[in-house]
């Protein structure tokens, strides 16, 4: 949806904009094998209290906008005992086996919505979309809580939603901070005027 200039791309985790030879992991020249990672996120470390192993931040991750508090592996070792639990749990209450997504793969359920997102995506009106032209427009402007965005922090937000039947075009984004646009969902709701005491935070 994006395009970014070639000489930069942005870190799938801190969500700066490096330059492309910071994600350089290996290949040969002319076809550089690149990370999803910047340098500084590969080998940043940080201490894990679960399993108790420094590892790189890249190896943490996000659960509603805010850091749990283990690395990756142990995030999803606590998940699967959850699923498991879940299961026991609905055993008893007399659900059938396979009536619940808890007797699914939890990565296959973690993975489905994006999926759900990329059909969707890939079914709607697109047209090519530059984040500097739609900050510039926007004036640095979140469309939801009218505060200003830090490049690091924006994102684009579809006015009418993809899920809603919204195309993927210029004029149906506006600037948002990451914040705003997570809480927000997909409600197909007309531009509204917006103004919280925080900066990110929606009223």
């Amino acid at each position: 949806m994006v395009m970014q200039p070639e000489s930069e791309k942005a870190c799938a985790k801190c969500a700066r904009r490096r330059p492309l030879a910071e994600f350089v992991v290996g290949g040969v020249a002319g076809a550089p094998v690149r990370a999803r990672f910047c340098l500084a996120c590969r080998t940043t470390l940080k201490h894990c209290p679960r399993c108790g192993e420094d590892k790189p931040v890249c190896e943490f991750t996000y659960v509603s906008q805010r850091r749990i508090g283990g690395c990756k592996a142990c995030y999803e070792a606590l998940r699967e005992r959850i699923y498991a639990g879940m299961r026991e749990r609905h055993r008893a209450l007399g659900v059938p086996a396979g009536a619940s997504h808890y007797d699914q793969d939890p990565r296959e359920v973690m993975l489905e919505p994006g999926r759900r997102r990329r059909a969707r995506l890939r079914a709607a009106v697109r047209e090519p979309i530059d984040r500097r032209v739609v900050f510039d427009r926007d004036g640095g402007i979140c469309w939801l809580c009218d505060w200003p965005v830090v490049w690091e922090e924006a994102t684009l937000d579809h006015v009418v939603p993809i899920a809603a039947g919204g195309a993927d075009i210029p004029a149906n984004v506006r600037l948002a901070h990451r914040s705003c646009n997570s809480r927000r969902g997909a409600p197909a709701v007309e531009i509204v005027s917006r103004g919280p005491a925080r900066p990110g935070q929606l009223p």
